[in-house]
């Protein structure tokens, strides 16, 4: 299913990748069965798709749920550059729906948690500079050049 709906925002049909996206997560939790703790992965997956596809608004509910699954998961701290690429998903989404107020914090938190080292250190510093991209788009987008070069 997640193929399906790769395919469909890459031939730029949203409406059918939004679907398909919410067919995968349904059976990806079907699969999960009664396991006490969610499974980020097939979230941050469609998420992320529809995020790409140009659909923040159908992301965002799946990110804000993935975030929430690491957060719970992670409360010694040993999976903080997880949920730190998380926050940054989620400012991503709120910044591609001009939630900018929203975005920020989500954002720059979510920058300085990422720890190259923590993840894997080529996906940390790919997420890094994802999430440097993010923050100068926010900041170009509220009229903030002297911020938004900051994090050029």
């Amino acid at each position: 299913l997640f193929e399906l709906a790769r395919e469909h925002a890459d031939r730029g049909r949203t409406a059918a990748a939004v679907t398909a996206a919410a067919e995968y997560v349904r059976a990806a939790r079907a699969a999960r069965g009664k396991s006490p703790h969610g499974d980020p992965a097939p979230l941050t997956r469609a998420g992320r798709l529809l995020l790409t596809a140009g659909a923040p608004a159908a992301a965002e509910p799946y990110l804000r749920e993935c975030l929430a699954v690491l957060r719970e998961g992670s409360a010694d701290g040993q999976g903080r550059p997880f949920v730190a690429a998380a926050e940054c998903l989620v400012g991503a989404a709120l910044l591609r729906q001009g939630k900018l107020t929203e975005a920020e914090p989500l954002l720059v938190g979510g920058y300085r948690g990422l720890d190259p080292a923590g993840i894997i250190p080529a996906d940390g510093w790919v997420r890094q500079r994802e999430a440097g991209r993010w923050l100068v788009d926010l900041y170009t987008n509220w009229g903030k050049p002297a911020d938004a070069q900051r994090w050029r």
